[in-house]
């Protein structure tokens, strides 16, 4: 039972004094990371409000203002992320396959969703419509009020506003009648040009 009990008495002795040894290193990484957040927090809001500045300084669009200040934006949020897991010691191939895991996921559960995302930044940078144009898409006409990332919002003849999936508008035939009725475009099939 003595045996036992000396085995016991080394081994508590081993983990304590490894424990201690390996809580400085911890702190320092962890210290490390909390200043990497800060600063990448700090990055992030400069880089958005830079490239929103170039943006409208060059007259764009106020979508594409915010898109690519949005982008800019999580660009750095992901570079910053990158670094705090490396300062943690995480590796980046498991990064990488956590990624690639996740993305698979969400691409198969958000299928639906993207695609009006993508159907979204398609419109936002070809704009075959701005807002305060008259358009026609299926059986709805109205003024655009807002082109988003997932959906266009039009206001039609009566006042009601008219949310339309941007997927639907990417496929359909979609007539713009512009601002003041002098302008008639067709865009058929505005995703396949």
């Amino acid at each position: 039972m003595e045996a036992v009990l000396d085995y016991l008495r080394q081994g508590f002795a081993q983990q304590g004094q490894t424990a201690a040894q390996s809580i400085a290193p911890l702190t320092a990484q962890i210290l490390v990371a909390i200043v990497v957040f800060f600063a990448t927090r700090l990055v992030a809001a400069k880089t958005q409000a830079s490239v929103a500045r170039a943006m409208a300084l060059a007259r764009a669009d106020a979508h594409s203002v915010l898109l690519a200040s949005r982008s800019a934006r999580i660009g750095v949020w992901c570079v910053g992320g990158l670094m705090i897991l490396g300062t943690l010691g995480v590796g980046w191939t498991a990064v990488a396959a956590a990624l690639g895991l996740v993305g698979l996921a969400i691409t198969v559960s958000f299928q639906d969703v993207l695609k009006n995302f993508v159907a979204g930044v398609y419109l936002l940078l070809e704009r075959p419509f701005r807002i305060g144009d008259r358009v026609r898409v299926k059986d709805f006409t109205g003024v655009v009020e807002d082109v988003g990332l997932r959906t266009t919002s039009l206001r039609t003849g009566d006042g009601a506003q008219v949310i339309i999936p941007n997927a639907t508008i990417f496929v359909e035939v979609v007539v713009n009648s512009g601002p003041s009725g002098e302008r008639i475009a067709a865009n058929d099939q505005i995703g396949r040009r």
